[in-house]
Formats: C-alpha cells, sequence, structure tokens
C-alpha cells in the first residue's frame, strides 16, 4: 500500500507541475484565437510568435501554410544581402574618358541612391579636368542588370507606382507628379510636374485628364490611372479625391531615354560642347565594335562616386520599404554570385546565401527582392526561423535590427499604435511591415517588460478592408499579444 501510495502522490504532484508549467500556453492560444476571430472573422490569418530568450513556441496558427509576404520579403533580401556583400559594399558609378577617340563613358552599376547633383559631379570632373568639347560619343554602359526590369507577378497596376530595376537609375527612375483637386465635385483635378523648369522643358511631358470626386467614389469605382511611355511621355486620367491634393511618384518606363535627356541639360548647364548631341548606349554597339570598354587600358578614369555604404542603404529598404533599393540588391546578389544580374538568378542567391546561414527556403516560392510579386508565397514558420536564426548572428543583428522601423516612431510604424488601446506597443516592436491589395503582413521582434524578446510573423490574407483598417486591426491584435505575453512573464 505505501509503494502504491507513494507512486499515486508522485504522478499528482508530476500532474500539479504539469499544468502549472503549461497553463499559460492554453491561456494565450484561446485569448488570441478569440481575439483573431473578432479582428478577421473572414480571412486567413498565419501567426507565430517565439520566446528568443526560452527558446520556445509561444504560439502558432497556419503556421506552415503559405502567404503572400508583400514587403516581409526584404528581410530575406536585407538579410541575405549583408551577409554576403558585407556592410561596407558601395555600388560605384564611373565616368572614363578614351583620349584616342575623345570618347566618354559613364559606367553605372544599379546604384538606387543616384541623383542629379550625382550626375552632375561626374560631368563636372570632366571640365575640371580641361575638358571643354568632347569630340568623340557620350557612351552609357548599362552592362549589369538585364531584363525584365519588373519583377514576374508585379500586377499592372502598381507598375504605376514601382520603378524599372535596371543598371541604370537616376532620381530613383521616378517623377514627382503634384495633384490638385479641384473644390467641386466632377471637375477637373490639376496635375503639375514637380522638377526643375529646364528638366521639365527638356525630358519629360505631362498629360491629363482628371475628374474630381468624392472619398466614396475613389475608394469604390474609380481611381487613378497612369500610362507611360518608351519616350516617358505621361498621360494620367480617372479620377483623384475633393481636398486631397498629393504628389506622385510616376515610374519611368525609360530610365535610360530619362538619363540621356538630363545630360543634355546638364551639359548645356556647364557650358560643356558635344557636336554629335546624341547619347549612345553600350549594349547597342553591333557585336563587331572594336572598342570593349571594359578592357580597353588606355581608358582614363576620371571621377568615380560611391554609393552610401550598403549598412546605410538598408535604411531605406527596411525604414521606408523602398521597391528599387530591395530589388537593386536583389539583382546585385545574381550579378556578383551568378555573374547574371536578373531576377532568377536573385532567387537562387539568396536561397544559396541563407541555406549556408541554415536557414533552407526550398520549400518557398520567391520572384524578387522587393515582395512587389503577388505570386511570392512563404509561411509565418519561415520568417520567423529567419528573425530567430538572424538573433542569434552578433555580426548582423545589429544592423539589421537598428535599420527596422520602430512602433510608433519611425519609418512605416510612425504613424502606428497611436490611440489608447495600443499605446502601451509603442517603441516596443521592430519590424517589417508588407501591404498589397487585400493583404497585410508584420514581421519581427517584439520587446516585452525589460529585455524579453520575442520574434513573430503575422500574415494577414483576404481581408477585404482598405489597408489602413487592416493595419489598425493588426495594430489591435499585437497590443493584445503584448498584454497577454507581458502577464505571462509576470505570473
Amino acid at each position: 500500500m505505501k509503494k502504491r501510495t507513494f507512486f499515486l502522490l508522485l504522478n499528482a504532484l508530476l500532474f500539479c507541475f504539469s499544468v502549472e508549467a503549461s497553463q499559460h500556453k492554453p491561456k494565450t492560444e484561446l485569448e488570441l484565437n478569440k481575439k483573431i476571430q473578432a479582428l478577421f472573422p473572414n480571412a486567413h490569418v498565419g501567426l507565430v510568435i517565439h520566446d528568443l530568450e526560452r527558446n520556445q513556441l509561444i504560439y502558432a496558427k497556419q503556421s506552415d501554410h503559405y502567404f503572400t509576404p508583400a514587403s516581409t520579403l526584404k528581410l530575406l533580401t536585407s538579410y541575405a544581402a549583408l551577409d554576403y556583400l558585407g556592410p561596407k559594399y558601395t555600388y560605384q558609378t564611373t565616368l572614363k574618358f578614351d583620349p584616342k577617340k575623345g570618347n566618354v563613358i559613364i559606367s553605372f552599376s544599379g546604384d538606387p541612391s543616384f541623383t542629379d547633383a550625382k550626375l552632375e559631379q561626374l560631368l563636372l570632373a570632366l571640365k575640371n579636368k580641361g575638358i571643354s568639347k568632347i569630340k568623340g560619343k557620350i557612351i552609357l554602359e548599362n552592362h549589369g542588370y538585364v531584363l525584365p526590369f519588373v519583377s514576374p507577378g508585379a500586377t499592372w497596376d502598381t507598375w504605376s507606382y514601382y520603378p524599372p530595376v535596371s543598371s541604370i537609375i537616376l532620381n530613383e527612375n521616378l517623377v514627382s507628379v503634384k495633384l490638385q483637386p479641384s473644390t467641386l465635385l466632377n471637375q477637373s483635378c490639376q496635375a503639375n510636374l514637380v522638377a526643375s523648369e529646364d528638366t521639365i522643358n527638356n525630358a519629360y511631358k505631362l498629360t491629363h485628364k482628371i475628374n474630381t470626386v468624392s472619398q466614396q467614389q475613389a475608394d469604390q469605382s474609380c481611381s487613378l490611372e497612369a500610362v507611360v511611355d518608351t519616350n516617358n511621355a505621361i498621360h494620367l486620367s480617372g479620377c483623384w479625391p475633393i481636398n486631397q491634393p498629393n504628389i506622385l511618384s510616376i515610374s519611368l518606363a525609360s530610365p535610360e531615354k530619362a538619363v540621356a535627356q538630363k545630360i543634355n541639360v546638364l551639359l548645356k548647364k556647364l557650358a560643356l560642347t558635344y557636336p554629335k548631341k546624341t547619347i549612345y548606349f553600350s549594349e547597342f554597339f553591333p557585336a563587331n565594335y572594336d572598342n570593349k570598354f571594359d578592357n580597353d587600358t588606355d581608358l582614363e578614369i576620371i571621377a568615380s562616386i560611391p554609393s552610401q555604404p550598403l549598412s546605410d542603404l538598408l535604411v531605406p529598404v527596411l525604414q521606408n520599404s523602398n521597391n528599387l533599393y530591395a530589388d537593386s540588391l536583389h539583382k546585385k546578389l545574381g550579378q556578383t554570385h551568378f555573374g547574371i544580374g536578373d531576377y532568377a538568378h536573385g532567387v537562387k542567391a539568396q536561397h544559396a546565401i541563407l541555406a549556408k546561414l541554415g536557414i533552407p527556403l526550398d520549400l518557398s516560392q520567391q520572384f524578387d527582392g522587393s515582395g512587389a510579386s503577388r505570386y511570392n508565397l512563404i509561411t509565418p514558420n519561415q520568417l520567423v526561423a529567419l528573425l530567430t536564426h538572424l538573433y542569434e548572428d552578433k555580426k548582423n543583428y545589429p544592423t539589421i535590427f537598428n535599420a527596422l522601423p520602430v512602433s510608433g516612431m519611425s519609418g512605416t510604424l510612425k504613424k502606428r499604435f497611436q490611440n489608447e488601446e495600443t499605446r502601451l506597443c509603442q517603441n516596443k516592436i521592430r519590424a517589417k511591415t508588407g501591404s498589397l491589395k487585400y493583404t497585410s503582413a508584420l514581421a519581427g521582434y517584439l520587446e516585452v517588460n525589460t529585455n524579453h524578446h520575442y520574434a513573430f510573423a503575422l500574415m494577414i490574407q483576404g481581408e477585404k478592408s482598405k489597408i489602413k483598417k487592416i493595419k489598425n486591426k493588426e495594430d489591435a491584435l499585437l497590443a493584445e499579444i503584448y498584454h497577454l505575453l507581458s502577464s505571462h512573464l509576470d505570473g
């Protein structure tokens, strides 16, 4: 009897310890399931929360289901680029001179931060060298990135706001247009290019026929449409809501033509004579052209302008979710890893680099580096696995962590977590946002109490609401998560 009593007591104690150790998990699951059902009754929601300090899974819902990641995919691109290229990596845009033929060659490398001012700096270096007349040709080298310049799966209506990723990039391959709706409904909306007068007169053309409508009409039955032809002539049509003036960024169809036009403007400004007038492109030369620029030892490098280091370039990628920066890095990985700067080889390079780090992504589906493609598919588990591995990577983690938006403070999270319910999450989350129509995601790190960190991935698909409303619901869910985890640690 004594032996039997002992085992009964032991089993009872073990049961009590088991209940105490796991009592928080069912409560967390129950409360989060209720909250998700209340916020997203008709949407597909995937959520994984992992305790980084205890290496413990806290919650998982549809963790191995595939979702469209949108811009949370930039986490993969940033990590792969940082590890492979290094934090000090820079793009170089170089001006070279051929003293024999009088040619001036500008080599572009896909620098997403290259601007008018930097282009002028290059041409000024030519003048400072004592070359006031260009007797040969001005040739733009565009060898690094290949077609397509827009990722497979990027929808037609995002093309207007999604610049082409060529090696030749100037001002992010965008042009700004200021929209001024009428004060009366069904009246014309005004649109004007935002650029210097010489650029407007010589580089871009804008036509428009836009109607001023109510906000409800703009949301439900009418939208702005942008068509940009191969000469970068822009035509805007459709409608725009009343009382909402705005400055839009419109993607150019032909970056190389935009650069050529801008060079002609700058030549005149700097009093550099160029009798030939035409700007040439190296890839258009016939195969028997007798000057291979990259191997010509007679070429003199006049000036080379570096970009900021990669560690700084990751800030617009992660803070501002800049698609051009992300996809230029993506193609650069394909170019440096496999010798081919396109989307397909960028994917192969990313997966090879991350697999070597111990993050296999074989079962995911990826078509670009920015997340603009709707063909991309990834699971919440895969995102959290990457975040967990990154957290343990002492070399790369600080750079990416510091570049992520901070809840209620910076980047794409600056205007979020502002109401009474969600304010407790301010400055507690560093995460990458993701947004496409009816799709939203948020993946990153949550700090609870002091220095207790969690990795999480929240993915929402099929939520038929405006994106701002979806984001408000995301914030409410994260506030509930924060509250539950905080109670769990205090308990």
